[in-house]
């Protein structure tokens, strides 16, 4: 399944929200259910893949006929997917019933799914084999921030694994109530610890050696939060040093400009919530950066020459890297004169130039996936690893060239 793809139904489904928005179940399935499956590598025009009104197997209405679950994703004749279709806009949770008994009533199904087209709730059975469970292990939104392309790619066709689907849902699940409990316990802005908390920290025999009563815990609810709050600011200390330390030197000898700039430690908020103090550059942006280095100390040192237009004259080209939220981006001289932007850190890496891709494809030869138009850039291409940079190289000295004194 192509990630690209895959995002550009779903917004073209977003988009047309307004044309399906009250005109029933049926507009749904047709302009917004049908081509999300078709982008996830099904047959939609193909019933013995993708089956509409699929009879469940022992779901029995009270007239004595089987319900018939919206649509069945078969795979080698065998249904491993159910979707119930709702109207756009419709609340989901009420009908979770609905789809457990579709779900219950037949063995093979792993996977339920109930939509309105734009929310997508997934169930399955991580608790009892066969009987789906009351909350779903994962929920995406289309018109979302974060709609999670990288977990639907597991639902995909091609991606599809029923033995290792409650596996993924056990993961996402628990990570999920994991996560709420952390932020629930150490998000201590306006509040003290919780008792139980308290008395977890307080069962360990090296901080206290005497009964746990209420009084003891009221005593300690203020010092735990005190070094809770403590513990947490040299975490963050540490990062925005790391950050601070980690500015790039540039490719020749001259001053480093610098790009992130991070707080006096003395003086940080105890408890930093903003998107700055959360970045901080990982060993693989760096190992990126010194290949990204490699390639424009390759380029004759006579060459290596950058137009200043703000002193209207010619200086030494150098070599920098600004890390943010979005991206790792990599310039020459001037943040808006970047040479590549990189995302290493997340589940399918890739790199954006400001290159056609029939250019870069050119450069390359066979053997790469070059995507035109990613978003902020004009030529993505797909990497698996920090090595795969090497291959790159070609692109990467044209991209620097093309920012350098002709």
């Amino acid at each position: 399944m192509s990630y690209d793809r895959l995002k550009e139904v779903a917004d073209k489904v977003v988009a047309r929200q307004e044309s399906v928005r009250g005109k029933g179940e049926q507009a749904t399935r047709q302009a917004m259910i049908l081509p999300f499956l078709e982008a996830l590598g099904y047959d939609i025009w193909d019933t013995s893949e993708v089956c509409p009104e699929y009879e469940a197997d022992t779901a029995i209405k009270k007239a004595g006929q089987k319900e018939k679950v919206d649509y069945a994703l078969l795979l080698s004749g065998v249904p491993r997917i159910f979707i119930e279709v709702k109207p756009l806009g419709e609340i989901l949770a009420p009908h979770a019933g609905q789809l457990a008994r579709y779900f219950n009533s037949t063995t093979t199904v792993c996977l339920a799914i109930i939509t309105d087209g734009i929310e997508y709730q997934f169930f399955t059975d991580t608790g009892e084999p066969n009987i789906q469970d009351a909350e779903p292990f994962f929920v995406s939104r289309l018109d979302g921030v974060d709609p999670g392309f990288d977990i639907l790619a597991n639902f995909s066709k091609p991606g599809f694994n029923p033995a290792q689907l409650r596996d993924l849902a056990t993961d996402l699940k628990y990570t999920a109530k994991l996560e709420a409990f952390l932020r629930a316990e150490l998000d201590l802005r306006d509040r003290e610890p919780s008792e139980a908390f308290v008395r977890w920290l307080l069962s360990d025999t090296s901080i206290w050696q005497g009964r746990t009563t209420a009084t003891v815990v009221t005593r300690f609810r203020p010092i735990a939060k005190q070094a809770l709050v403590k513990v947490l600011r040299d975490v963050v200390r540490r990062s925005i040093a790391a950050i601070d330390h980690g500015v790039s030197a540039p490719a020749s000898s001259a001053p480093a400009e610098r790009q992130i700039s991070a707080p006096d430690p003395a003086t940080a908020p105890e408890l930093p919530n903003s998107a700055d103090a959360a970045v901080m550059t990982t060993p693989r942006e760096l190992a990126c950066f010194e290949i990204i280095k490699a390639a424009f100390e390759s380029i004759p040192t006579e060459r290596r020459r950058f137009a200043d237009k703000s002193a209207n004259k010619v200086i030494d080209a150098q070599l920098l890297y600004k890390d943010t939220a979005s991206y790792f981006s990599v310039y020459v001289n001037r943040v808006s004169s970047w040479v590549v932007r990189i995302q290493i850190e997340q589940r399918r890496p890739f790199v954006v130039f400001e290159l056609p891709g029939s250019e870069a494809i050119a450069l390359l030869g066979a053997g790469f996936d070059v995507i035109d138009q990613p978003g902020y850039g004009t030529c993505r291409i797909n990497i698996g690893s920090v090595d795969d940079l090497n291959a790159l190289k070609p692109v990467v000295v044209r991209a620097i060239e093309r920012l350098l004194v002709p």
